[in-house]
């Protein structure tokens, strides 16, 4: 790259003999739509910051921190990054609120008043990231959700600190926005080899990086990942003039930055370690499976 649209910059990153396939999971999205993910409240109690998850299909899920659900007592964003086992029983894990207005069912049938649907807007915002794997903070969720919703609805319907993220982001009108930058820059892949991750820069200015173990799940995520920075960098447009142009070299020193702060590391079960380096400029999280890297997640503060 750079593979750029209006003030959204894109750059594809490549890795020699990278593994082409998926490791064998199935994302978010694609389990949800085959009916073998289950995503629930926690049974015996809605709790804001737990869902119930459960996979009864023959293929691993990867859940990534950052992606949303619509539905249960209010819209939620997964916490962590996690591989769910296949016939994996109900395990609970973390999450938060994008939807601080609601506290009941959303959907009238009772049979479904628990579960969680697909949605179409994973966390875009440097500060809903941070605030989901750093702070780890509710209140810093809402507050980053907020933000965007107020940016984007051009005519509130209710308080934009209310509003379910979710439903902001799929609202008709922002859906139209965001696709002009998806629908320019979505083929950027195609062709390309050895692909495992993706860096963007909105206004010039580096904000994202997200590497993978292996091409064919980079791909998979690659729509979402796109999308997100789409929303990034609708709410971001500088009021006038044109962005600075990124290079790679920016990126290189993003990468540079991130490798120099001190870590700590975070112990998940199924032998998942998430190790995160908080830097003054950078936050690099690091997910590791059985001792491999996962996925590598850079934000610039």
């Amino acid at each position: 790259g750079p593979f750029a649209h209006e003030n959204l910059s894109v750059f594809l990153i490549q890795k020699d003999h990278a593994p082409e396939g998926d490791l064998n999971c199935l994302i978010l999205e694609e389990a949800l739509k085959a009916g073998t993910l289950r995503v629930a409240e926690k049974s015996g109690g809605a709790e804001v910051n737990k869902l119930e998850v459960e996979n009864t299909g023959e293929r691993p899920v990867y859940l990534q921190a950052g992606d949303t659900v619509k539905g249960g007592q209010q819209d939620r964003t997964i916490g962590v990054d996690f591989i769910l086992r296949p016939k994996s029983g109900k395990t609970t894990i973390d999450a938060f609120c994008v939807e601080p207005g609601r506290w009941g069912t959303r959907d009238v049938t009772l049979l479904t008043a628990a579960t969680f649907t697909l949605s179409e807007a994973p966390l875009a915002s440097k500060e809903q990231k941070l605030a989901v794997r750093l702070t780890k903070s509710q209140s810093q969720v809402w507050t980053a959700g907020g933000r965007i919703n107020g940016l984007v609805q051009s005519e509130p319907q209710v308080s934009t600190l209310s509003a379910s993220y979710v439903l902001t982001i799929e609202d008709p009108e922002v859906r139209k926005k965001v696709a002009q930058y998806v629908n320019t820059l979505l083929d950027v892949v195609k062709s390309r080899s050895n692909l495992v991750g993706m860096a963007f820069a909105v206004n010039g200015e580096p904000d994202t990086i997200e590497i993978y173990a292996a091409s064919g799940l980079f791909l998979k995520l690659w729509p979402k990942l796109l999308r997100s920075a789409a929303i990034e960098a609708l709410t971001r447009k500088a009021p006038a003039g044109s962005p600075k142009p990124s290079q790679v070299s920016d990126m290189a020193n993003l990468l540079e930055e991130a490798g120099k702060a001190e870590g700590r590391t975070e112990t998940l079960p199924g032998n998942i370690r998430v190790k995160v380096y908080d830097g003054k400029t950078t936050a690099l999280f690091d997910t590791e499976k059985d001792g491999e890297l996962l996925h590598r997640q850079i934000i610039r503060k």
